[in-house]
């Protein structure tokens, strides 16, 4: 992690993310666990409530990103209608996020996106 972004933010290049029940895969819940996620090229697959539980209040903040549903139940409020197993079309933008049970439901955030000290 580059020295200049604070602990809280987490980037990824061209990564795929998989949230998992914290016993499987701990590093991928304490990925999710930071405050803002920036998912480039990549997919992100919502997993059982366990392991993405602690995306909960996250920004995320999708450049060239799917979402993949994995086996979260349908009807979660994905842009683009992606469906259970499915991948919805590419994202772009800063997005809520809130989970309830196994869903993860992505809002437009009306956050600022923050500055990356480019």
């Amino acid at each position: 992690q580059p020295e200049d972004l604070p602990p809280s933010r987490v980037v990824l290049g061209d990564t795929s993310v998989t949230a998992v029940p914290a016993s499987g895969a701990p590093a991928a819940v304490s990925v999710f666990g930071a405050n803002e996620l920036t998912v480039d090229g990549g997919h992100i697959t919502g997993g059982r409530a366990a392991g993405v539980a602690a995306m909960d209040g996250a920004i995320v903040h999708l450049q060239r990103a799917t979402i993949r549903r994995g086996d979260a139940p349908a009807g979660g409020a994905v842009p683009g209608g992606a469906v259970p197993g499915g991948f919805g079309p590419l994202l772009d933008g800063w997005y809520g996020v809130d989970v309830s049970d196994s869903t993860v439901d992505l809002a437009q955030s009306i956050v600022e996106a923050p500055q990356l000290g480019a």
